[in-house]
């Protein structure tokens, strides 16, 4: 009875019809609508929801201002949160190993969580949350153990419209970050030759309407074929690695995924959209859009006005920056060699 969730995601997706429609009629938890995606901060404060549901997206910016932050504090208030960070990690690692605490860790956690972590939680809205899900689109692990360590453990989930929202979910006692866990019971979960993900259960679609043919390609057997590209760990965790159709095939004929490189650069303040290409090409390029307002936290002065953030020099070389170090865990061949800034972010419209 006391539990809410905030709905901020369109109303044609089927994460939102899940979580905003179907779950809250089924067990009668109490739906928040919210005023945009622009609001979406605020609300989450004045609501305090224990069910959060969000895209990979909203996590990224609240990862890099709450880094951009704590990475601008200075003397004991940064000390202060490392250790917090510290006791948060090695709570989360021990429940996750073992299901309980330690007793040095839990007094070291209980301290931790109440004067820095419990109050930066109720701070972003998140105070009351018992249950944090990411879906849509991969979630890296680097975003996944660093809210881990702030006591917001997030469950990533995998699955589209055609198999009901949902087929893999990361159990709440031991999420594996990087991946979107396990196979949901009743559902099973099997790769192709070609990496291709599919799935068979009772959670998967009778077809598209009026259009047999789309059907016949997409359901073969009984199994969904997804168009996801990925791979199953010995422990059953499912890791997606790409789209199929999104995969770069470089002119000197290596296989690249996007996504994963896109993914890593989004965790830098500033940067708020990224797409790499580089199909048929002799090397990759990224086009990126910014993010005003977790620049100006990384900023010294007055920020450009308008277009003239893409010609910046400063700003390149902040970028070029971001590359030099993303491209350092990168394979030669999937490195970032040239970047564009564009004048505007990805819009629905645009």
């Amino acid at each position: 009875p006391g539990d809410s969730s905030l709905s901020f995601l369109p109303l044609s997706h089927i994460a939102e019809r899940l979580q905003g429609e179907i779950m809250a009629i089924r067990t009668g938890y109490t739906v928040n609508i919210g005023e945009g995606l622009e609001h979406v901060a605020a609300n989450l404060v004045e609501v305090e929801p224990t069910l959060l549901v969000c895209v990979p997206r909203l996590w990224e910016k609240y990862y890099s201002r709450i880094k951009s932050v704590s990475e601008s504090a200075t003397g004991l208030r940064k000390k202060l949160f490392a250790w917090a960070r510290s006791a948060g990690t090695t709570a989360f690692n021990e429940r996750s190993a073992r299901s309980r605490l330690s007793f040095p860790t839990r007094v070291r956690y209980r301290i931790a969580d109440r004067i820095v972590l419990g109050p930066l939680r109720k701070k972003l809205g998140m105070g009351k949350s018992k249950s944090f899900i990411s879906g849509a689109a991969p979630l890296s692990a680097e975003v996944g153990h660093f809210f881990a360590s702030l006591g917001i453990p997030i469950q990533e989930v995998y699955g589209q419209t055609e198999c009901v929202g949902v087929c893999t979910f990361n159990p709440a006692e031991k999420p594996k970050f990087g991946t979107v866990g396990i196979p949901l019971e009743g559902v099973e979960i099997q790769i192709a030759d070609d990496g291709e993900i599919l799935v068979r259960g009772p959670n998967v679609f009778l077809g598209y309407f009026q259009d047999e043919k789309a059907t016949a390609e997409t359901v073969v057997n009984d199994w969904l074929h997804t168009g996801d590209v990925g791979e199953m760990d010995p422990e059953g965790y499912v890791r997606i690695t790409d789209r199929k159709k999104d995969i770069i095939v470089t002119a000197g004929g290596k296989n690249v995924s996007p996504q994963n490189i896109e993914n890593r650069l989004k965790t830098f303040p500033g940067i708020s959209q990224v797409v790499v290409v580089g199909d048929k090409r002799k090397f990759l390029s990224a086009l990126i859009t910014l993010d005003r307002e977790g620049l100006s936290e990384t900023w010294e002065g007055e920020l450009p006005e308008g277009n003239d953030l893409t010609t910046d020099p400063t700003i390149h070389q902040q970028l070029q920056g971001y590359i030099d170090e993303a491209n350092q865990e990168l394979a030669s061949y999937e490195t970032v060699k040239k970047f564009s800034i564009l004048p505007e972010d990805f819009t629905v419209d645009s």
